[in-house]
């Protein structure tokens, strides 16, 4: 079974508003526990970088941010594809290195935490690898290799916008995600990231989410009968 998930936070403006390639969006989006949050310009690279949108959060997470490692990692102003079509602000990677992305969590003690990362990419270059993903609990910390579970890309050549999904049990504190590219013997260039959206969703007990639902209902009926 797929899952997958994404970031959000402070009051601002909804994923959808602002966001260029977010053609895999999760149909959880906006369920309660969910988040969502978009890096585009990568601002203050090489970070802490704050994303571009998030959504609205409830929660008061602390907001997201990505970081990157200047040795191997660089921000140009611009990248043309083969195909010529040209794209600003986007992270050149070489060698075999990631970028990080950490992610504050609702303080909940849930039995999973479901992501979605939707990645745009050259895909005339190195793509997408795994997700190697460190959970925080409390006072502890562990480590997960998560393979790259491909969902949905758009069509290949030129860029693209790969979704990838995966789960954690039970739901972390926080983790950080480091989004790993697929360097090797025959694929020893860089790789060229336009876009990075990530959504998250933090899943209720059966229970839980039966009341949830019962309160939706009674607010409706509350609201008609005034």
């Amino acid at each position: 079974m797929r899952y997958a998930s994404l970031i959000v936070l402070t009051v601002l403006v909804t994923c959808n508003q602002g966001l260029a390639h977010d053609y895999w969006s999760p149909d959880w989006r906006d369920e309660p526990g969910t988040t969502c949050a978009v890096w585009d310009a990568w601002g203050l690279y090489p970070g802490p970088m704050p994303p571009d949108v998030v959504t609205a959060n409830p929660g008061g997470l602390a907001l997201p941010y990505a970081h990157a490692d200047t040795a191997s990692a660089f921000l140009m102003d611009s990248w043309m594809d083969t195909f010529g079509e040209t794209r600003q602000d986007v992270l050149e990677i070489i060698g075999d290195d990631e970028v990080v992305f950490h992610l504050d969590n609702y303080d909940r003690n849930w039995p999973e935490k479901r992501v979605r990362v939707q990645v745009t990419f050259d895909s005339d270059q190195v793509h997408p690898l795994a997700f190697n993903v460190v959970l925080g609990y409390d006072g502890v910390t562990l480590p997960l290799h998560v393979p790259a579970d491909l969902f949905a890309v758009t069509e290949p050549p030129g860029w693209v916008t790969a979704a990838y999904d995966f789960s954690v049990c039970p739901n972390p504190l926080w983790e950080d995600v480091y989004l790993k590219f697929g360097f090797d013997a025959t694929h020893a260039s860089a790789a060229y990231v336009d876009q990075v959206v990530i959504d998250t969703w933090c899943t209720p007990e059966p229970a839980t989410l039966a009341l949830l639902g019962l309160g939706a209902v009674a607010l409706v009926a509350r609201r008609r009968r005034r």
